[in-house]
């Protein structure tokens, strides 16, 4: 009968000792939430309402903040908003700067012809104005433009045209292959496979913006070479020009060409601006 009191002794002691384990780790934890969650958090007390506040409010929270988004949505969500674009954007206009060499075996460059122009885009309709070319160092007149456009447009010239792989979604096959910086933001990398080996697809890969799902950077070469055309690789850099509007500021493409006994490595580049 004597030794019970001393045991309620010691079973008190170890509550309390429990209690303030239990006060120790309640703090630990408002700490932590309330540092990840300032503005939903409020302090823990104990007890259920403890697991309720964590299950109710913070796991959701958290699960939201790390929710693994499909290829299939990044998809979906980068053509919207190329849609949302083309309405807002109907027409525009802008300069261009193409510079165009042809290299030979040992990587030199044996021509290269610089032109300037004016870009008009309306609606669909998409024109070009030559405003100055320099071949070989030197301008030409506005006389030699004209008889130099007149002879390109009678000669054959590689011609190819294709959509990009977000608007003909139905004829690729996409896989995300990774998350990466591109030009500076945090992109999703996807991978666009083409179902059909032809000349309007591309085996391309493109970098989506993670915040606003535009596509920040493309690079690819044709499922199906044009005529003509031995290799191809074309790279397209987009950037904001205005407020949720892309548009390219960097074309870059890389032909090695055959015809008959003629054969020419061209490098193309084109820049532009004041859009």
């Amino acid at each position: 009968m004597k030794s019970r009191p001393l045991k309620n002794k010691m079973c008190g002691g170890k509550e309390k000792t429990i209690k303030r384990e239990k006060e120790t780790q309640m703090q630990r934890i408002n700490k932590i939430f309330s540092h990840r969650f300032p503005q939903i958090f409020t302090p823990i007390k104990s007890g259920c309402n403890s697991v309720a506040l964590l299950l109710g409010i913070v796991y959701p929270l958290y699960a939201q903040e790390n929710k693994v988004i499909t290829t299939e949505e990044i998809v979906m969500k980068a053509q919207r908003q190329e849609e949302q674009q083309h309405t807002v954007l109907k027409d525009y206009t802008c300069f261009a700067k193409e510079v165009s060499r042809q290299i030979d075996k040992e990587q030199r460059i044996t021509e290269e012809t610089i032109t300037e122009k004016k870009v008009y885009q309306k609606k669909i309709k998409y024109r070009e104005d030559v405003l100055k070319v320099v071949e070989k160092g030197e301008s030409l007149s506005t006389e030699e433009i004209a008889r130099r456009e007149k002879k390109e447009r009678k000669e054959k010239r590689i011609e190819f045209s294709w959509g990009f792989p977000f608007a003909m979604r139905e004829k690729y096959q996409f896989e995300l292959f990774s998350e990466e910086e591109c030009e500076g933001r945090p992109c999703y990398l996807v991978k666009a496979i083409p179902k059909e080996k032809t000349e309007q697809l591309l085996d391309a890969k493109i970098w989506v913006d993670k915040e606003k799902f535009a596509q920040i950077k493309m690079v690819g070469n044709p499922a199906k070479n044009p005529k003509y055309v031995k290799s191809m690789e074309i790279e397209i850099v987009n950037n904001e020009v205005a407020k949720d509007i892309w548009l390219p500021v960097l074309v870059k493409a890389k032909v090695k060409a055959a015809f008959l006994f003629m054969k020419k490595n061209i490098e193309n580049l084109t820049t532009f601006s004041d859009y």
